[in-house]
């Protein structure tokens, strides 16, 4: 083989060597191949959401590769989180993107620290399962039970019917009711402290008309987290019965 081939072979082989390095030191960096889908915000961040309120959040999600992506409907990790809106395509060409959006739903979580995902599936074939983490912290919990009471049919001049509504906190979060009013005259309110919270006790005043009762207790609450500031939030119980 003349010399001048030789060189020329030569070269190439060390070009081929030098990309492969390359290439390999790329994939390294990079730990092997890479998910076609990004999604955005990564991780879908909550914040703090007080108990009882509902959050939602918008997520996109976008199709990195050079190949059509086919989504299917994300799946939660627990009941607190679901899907209000979901894909707006689900055929994602390269380079596209699409969104879909997603609530958290407190009551049906667990006060505290929130540390749940959410799974984008797809038919990407190097992540066609795409779990995405959900952060945030469910606050501010306080219960009110009944959130209805009846007082019954009671005749005009009997003693007055009492009926006790227990206003509690729990999970590390204290209550209390800092007022309470009845939008019927009729109804007396009045609050004493308990274990936990307070005590709402709510009675037929004496002397009360007669007539149908359908009333509505406005309650005033102050919730504390450990070593957190007060927060104040408004609940109300609906007071029914008949005056004879």
């Amino acid at each position: 083989m003349p010399a001048r081939r030789r060189l020329v072979l030569l070269a190439l082989l060390l070009a081929l060597g030098a990309g492969g390095a390359a290439l390999a030191l790329f994939g390294s960096r990079r730990g092997g191949p890479v998910a076609a889908l990004v999604v955005t915000p990564d991780p879908i961040d909550f914040g703090d959401v007080p108990w009882l309120d509902t959050a939602t959040r918008v997520i996109e999600v976008r199709n990195r590769s050079e190949r059509v992506l086919l989504l299917r409907d994300p799946k939660p990790s627990c009941s607190c989180l679901a899907v209000s809106r979901t894909f707006r395509t689900v055929r994602l060409l390269p380079g596209q993107r699409t969104d879909f959006e997603i609530v958290l739903l407190t009551t049906k979580g667990e006060p505290g620290k929130l540390h749940k995902s959410f799974t984008i599936e797809s038919d990407d074939p190097v992540t066609p399962k795409l779990d995405v983490p959900v952060v945030g912290a469910i606050v501010d919990f306080r219960s009110v039970s009944p959130k209805e009471v009846y007082l019954g049919d009671v005749d005009a001049g009997a003693p007055p019917v009492r009926k006790t509504v227990a206003v509690r906190g729990g999970s590390g979060f204290s209550v209390r009711v800092v007022d309470a009013k009845s939008s019927d005259a009729r109804i007396t309110v009045t609050t004493q402290p308990a274990e936990g919270g307070t005590d709402v006790v709510v009675a037929l005043a004496p002397g009360a008309a007669k007539g149908p009762i359908g009333a509505q207790v406005r309650l005033s609450l102050e919730v504390k987290g450990a070593g957190g500031e007060p927060k104040h939030y408004v609940d109300s119980v609906v007071v029914r019965g008949t005056v004879k």
